[in-house]
């Protein structure tokens, strides 16, 4: 994974958070929404880095255009 696809703590813990308050805060859950969080962060980004090496191997497909572009 690409230094701008890292995870970062910050965003594992801002995440775990989020899915804590909305679960009700339960006492003594911290990890496992830490392990929720990094996991659905994880997904989330392997999506992302597929989805824009596919869109980068369009590109590369198509450019250069075979046609010239009609300003009519």
């Amino acid at each position: 994974m690409s230094e701008t696809n890292a995870i970062t703590e910050q965003q594992v813990r801002e995440q775990a958070y989020a899915l804590w308050a909305a679960a009700g805060s339960p006492e003594g859950a911290e990890v496992e929404f830490w392990y929720r969080a990094r996991e659905a962060l994880t997904r989330s980004s392997a999506a992302r880095h597929k989805i824009q090496q596919e869109l980068d191997e369009a590109g590369e497909e198509s450019f250069p255009a075979s046609d010239p572009v009609n300003r009519t």
